[in-house]
């Protein structure tokens, strides 16, 4: 885990200075990201077993479009075309993950270097190396929403029709990008929301809808239904890991004002949804999209205020931030750990 701590202080150190250049800091996680072993983060075997065996024109296509996304497939298939590596395919990949995220982030937040921390810190840098297809999803996910927010609807839809065909289960996501422009959620309504919900899920109230999961039309998604199902869920454990997330909501909705309402109301609708559904796994992974706007939010809550304020609100952050990164580290969230280069065996 040596490798996430020094990452975690080089931009620590480096976030003292709010002006300095991204460009050091991408070719860091860019690297890390690009030449870590095929032991580092769980699905990643899976997806190169696919690229080397299963993916081929001996295989219909209609299997194929049948397991696979049609993004990722294509993807696939354009690398095999040139007769590239399964690791070169992850260059690129791991290129347009992290470049999204940086672009965003250095566009909405006032302080981008202490925005990569965050990024850094919360673990959504790291769950790219296991949730691949989803790290892309998520990234061209975020750009989609900045665009939209900005009015620049061919790009915001350029975007959309990238996340889509890369990971189906984004698709959903539209709705819910589209309600959080328009609508305004009142601090209260947030609040008794987030209580309500927070106390129907820890009940196991909503558990059974796991058996709706089944009526997915795309099979690996569907297989999630059974998927840990066998597992005993420590439920004051898994909800005990949202209750940060919920603080956090409460304060960025009292003491951020002037976010863009949709970022607010995304990170709002994701935690409704994990509230509700933290314990199907499914749902777990799903969420995801909608976290990764706190980084924007976060970051703009410690930089509107100045002088006591601001110290009281990044002591927070970084607190909050630090716990979480503590927590997946330890508990070695996406098999991350240990981190390995690819040639290291």
């Amino acid at each position: 885990m040596g490798i996430y701590i020094f990452i975690a202080v080089f931009l620590g150190v480096l976030a003292f200075d709010r002006k300095t250049n991204l460009f050091l800091p991408f070719i860091l996680l860019f690297i890390v990201s690009v030449f870590r072993a095929q032991t580092v983060g769980i699905d990643y075997v899976a997806y190169k077993t696919a690229y080397l065996y299963e993916i081929s024109s001996n295989v219909p296509l209609s299997y194929l479009l049948y397991k696979f996304e049609i993004g990722w497939l294509f993807l696939n298939i354009f690398m095999q075309s040139f007769s590239g590596s399964f690791e070169f395919l992850i260059a690129i990949v791991s290129f347009f993950t992290i470049f999204s995220f940086f672009y965003v982030l250095r566009k909405e937040t006032k302080s981008p270097i202490f925005a990569i921390l965050l990024y850094v810190l919360l673990f959504y840098y790291s769950l790219s190396f296991s949730l691949i297809k989803q790290g892309l999803a998520t990234s061209f996910f975020l750009l989609s929403v900045y665009f939209f927010s900005e009015n620049k609807k061919v790009k915001s839809i350029f975007s959309a029709l990238l996340f889509a065909v890369l990971h189906y289960s984004s698709i959903a996501l539209i709705p819910f990008a589209i309600l959080a422009h328009y609508i305004k959620v009142s601090n209260k309504k947030m609040l008794i929301s987030l209580l309500v919900t927070f106390c129907i899920g820890i009940l196991g109230i909503t558990d059974e809808a796991r058996s709706l999961i089944m009526l997915l039309p795309f099979e690996k998604y569907a297989h999630y239904a059974d998927y840990k199902v066998d597992v005993d869920v420590n439920r004051l454990n898994v909800y005990l890991f949202l209750v940060p997330k919920n603080i956090m909501c409460c304060i960025i909705f009292y003491y951020l004002p002037e976010a863009k309402k949709i970022y607010k109301n995304l990170f709002f609708f994701g935690l409704i949804i994990a509230n509700l559904f933290i314990s199907i796994s499914l749902v777990s992974r799903f969420v995801l999209y909608f976290f990764s706007f706190e980084i924007i939010l976060l970051t703009n809550l410690i930089f509107l205020y100045n002088g006591k304020k601001r110290t009281n609100l990044l002591f927070a952050v970084i607190i909050y931030a630090l716990v979480y990164f503590i927590y997946n580290l330890i508990t070695n969230r996406g098999g991350v750990i240990p981190y390995k280069l690819y040639f290291q065996w």
